[in-house]
């Protein structure tokens, strides 16, 4: 499986952006997971944690929000997040 790019803003930065593996999300309609390829889809976010793994194999890096929504599209996903 291949990486994609990912980006994690504020409404007044950008917090975190690189080529990752895996994307976790703490959606309104529950934990969503995103993977290269995934179909397209935007969807408000609750507060939690963004999950972020750069490798298969690597260790994930944790970002905690207030909410917002993200943009899975093709494979790049962006997060608007209100930050914690």
């Amino acid at each position: 499986m291949s990486c994609f790019s990912f980006r994690l803003l504020s409404a007044h930065q950008l917090i975190y952006k690189a080529e990752v593996y895996a994307v976790i999300l703490p959606s309104a309609k529950g934990q969503v997971t995103l993977l290269n390829d995934h179909m397209s889809m935007v969807s408000a976010l609750e507060a939690g944690k963004v999950c972020v793994q750069e490798q298969k194999s690597g260790a994930l890096k944790d970002f905690e929000i207030c909410g917002g929504f993200f943009e899975m599209t093709n494979s790049e996903c962006v997060v608007y997040a209100h930050m914690a």
